[in-house]
């Protein structure tokens, strides 16, 4: 496990706060509802970790599409996150779009400097937007609503960003945030 560190830790890259990384899935990103209308069930929120919730398999960690659309049923989401309760509600979407797959694991992260911050996040939400703005119909199982409990991270700048695995590859996506308290 602390081989894998070193090298998440190198493979990282910001690449701007939607996760969008290249010309081509920044164009169809406007075509999927980053407004969509979901009401986040009022489950136990997912508690954070410094643990990774799964091993990942593939030896690269590559560089997948997915969205930030509402933190605390506001959005799109902005670079700078005011939290005002212990718990944020998060929804968007994750995947591989140049194979049209979603994770079958999937966690979302919290980095700052060289801590991980770790929660399990459930693919769970159907977007049929985002699969027909990548013409890949398994995309439409890619939308996630969760609420992540966040009590014990400190105010600061961190990268926040998903990492999922399918059954041949390993993908993430990340961006740049502050987080007010």
């Amino acid at each position: 496990m602390k081989r894998f560190g070193a090298v998440f830790i190198i493979l990282l890259v910001v690449i701007g706060p939607g996760c969008m990384n290249d010309k081509d899935s920044s164009k169809k990103s406007d075509q999927v509802n980053s407004q969509v209308s979901v009401k986040v069930s009022e489950k136990s929120p997912a508690a954070l970790s410094k643990t990774m919730p799964f091993q990942i398999l593939a030896q690269e960690i590559e560089t997948w599409s997915g969205h930030l659309d509402l933190i605390n049923d506001q959005g799109p989401a902005t670079t700078e996150i005011k939290v005002t309760t212990p718990r944020l509600k998060l929804m968007g979407w994750f995947g591989d779009t140049a194979r049209g797959v979603t994770p079958v694991k999937a966690a979302f992260y919290f980095k700052n400097g060289e801590v991980f911050y770790y929660a399990e996040m459930p693919l769970n939400l159907v977007r049929p937007d985002v699969a027909e703005a990548f013409k890949k119909k398994n995309l439409a199982n890619s939308g996630f609503d969760f609420i992540v409990d966040i009590s014990e991270l400190p105010s600061g700048k961190y990268e926040i960003g998903f990492l999922g695995q399918t059954k041949t590859a390993a993908g993430k996506c990340a961006s740049e945030f502050s987080i007010v308290k």
